[in-house]
């Protein structure tokens, strides 16, 4: 047995975005994040922020070592 963890964790912070260009009235913006397309995170709705959304989310990825 490795004394050696097998991934490494990253935390990701997303906090907000600005001045997105509006695709409808009432915008449910989200934001998604990833390093391997089978891996995404993504943060809750903001039903209220409209092109200025805010989330401050804290998300973990855990991500494989390979030797």
């Amino acid at each position: 047995m490795s004394m050696f963890p097998s991934f490494q964790l990253l935390e990701l912070n997303i906090i907000s975005a600005q001045e997105l260009a509006p695709v409808s009235r009432k915008m449910k913006t989200y934001a998604v994040a990833w390093v391997h397309s089978q891996r995404k995170l993504t943060t809750r709705v903001d039903y209220t922020g409209g092109a200025n959304p805010t989330w401050n989310d804290n998300r973990n990825l855990h991500l494989a070592l390979v030797p």
